[in-house]
């Protein structure tokens, strides 16, 4: 049987120590839970909603058209804006970012859709659940960032 010495081991040893020292360092690859952000995000949501089931039941008069959504999307503009000024502030949330950008282009282009008229039900089933998609991811990562935040 080889015997090594102590000598011999302490490379070994060293890089074994390096390598569980390492793996139990905690990384974070993307920003921490921002309570602020996650309040945000669930007012605009909570705003899109309301917006779509106003629009279902005014379809056919004049509460339907885009003049009278005009506040609504100033309001969401500004809150879009501040969004994505704070998360531009936090270092590793591009993630957060880019969701931000993608929201803020699907509210760009709704926009778009309501000077042209929205006049149906079939028009805005579709425009709901790209919104909702788009804003439960949002929301599934403000809470896995408040879950890791707690671990």
């Amino acid at each position: 049987m080889i015997q090594y010495t102590l000598k011999q081991k302490l490379p070994l040893l060293l890089s074994i120590f390096l390598f569980f020292s390492v793996g139990c360092a905690s990384v974070r690859l993307i920003t921490d839970y921002d309570d602020v952000t996650y309040t945000t995000i669930n007012s605009i949501q909570e705003k899109i909603t309301t917006f779509f089931v106003d629009l279902d039941q005014d379809l056919g008069t004049s509460k339907a058209k885009y003049a009278d959504h005009k506040d609504f999307y100033r309001d969401l503009k500004v809150k879009i804006g501040t969004l994505k000024l704070r998360a531009n502030a936090m270092d590793k949330n591009q993630i957060v970012i880019q969701q931000i950008d993608l929201l803020e282009m699907n509210i760009k282009n709704l926009e778009a859709l309501d000077k042209m008229g929205i006049s149906t039900r079939d028009e805005i089933i579709p425009l709901k659940n790209a919104f909702d998609s788009t804003l439960t991811a949002m929301i599934k990562l403000q809470l896995a960032l408040k879950r890791g935040k707690s671990n």
